[in-house]
């Protein structure tokens, strides 16, 4: 059985959902259902709080936020969320009004922190750097989208001179500037 897929199954339910869902464990199941439930719901708690540890970005706290409920009133555990608090406050990757935002959902779920200061480190080099690259790509994709047009459009529309036999229009200018040439000519040999 995988685990991962049930885990986001059950993410992906609503509270009215996962009160269906443990119902229909609870009373098909018996204990069983409801042992399987919790386990499923720990797993999903546990895989997003890995997430915000492992990879504290700014989208993996504010989902960890959402799905925040409470914080069980025990020290291993207050000790788990005050070491996650400390890995977000130092990240760069998390603004400094979600790492406030961060702190006030955890202090509102029952977890005391004393003396704690934000963290102004958000450098926003990671979306920077982003947004750049994504720029240039941007920027060379115009630029090669301008030349593919150029190149099969007559020149008479913008595009560039491709000699005889290209177009009609290429063909005519490539004959006026062979006329020109040859009237230049003519007018050097009267003198």
């Amino acid at each position: 059985m995988d685990f991962k897929k049930i885990s986001d199954f059950y993410e992906s339910l609503t509270l009215k959902g996962k009160v269906i869902m443990f119902l229909v464990c609870v009373c098909c199941l018996g204990p069983i259902g409801l042992f399987g439930f919790l386990i499923v719901s720990s797993m999903a708690a546990s895989e997003r709080f890995n997430n915000v540890l492992n990879n504290p970005t700014e989208e993996n706290v504010t989902i960890f936020m959402e799905k925040l409920g409470g914080i069980n009133n025990h020290p291993d555990t207050w000790s788990k969320y005050r070491g996650l608090w400390n890995v977000v406050n130092r990240s760069n990757k998390v603004t400094t009004a979600t790492k406030e935002k961060f702190l006030a959902k955890l202090m509102a779920c029952g977890l005391y922190m004393n003396n704690t200061k934000v963290n102004d480190n958000y450098d926003g080099s990671y979306d920077f750097n982003n947004n750049m690259q994504d720029e240039m790509n941007r920027q060379f994709n115009d630029w090669s989208m301008e030349e593919s047009r150029k190149a099969v459009t007559p020149f008479d529309h913008g595009g560039y001179v491709q000699g005889d036999g290209f177009n009609p229009s290429d063909t005519m200018a490539a004959d006026a500037q062979r006329e020109q040439l040859n009237q230049m000519n003519n007018m050097n040999n009267m003198f």
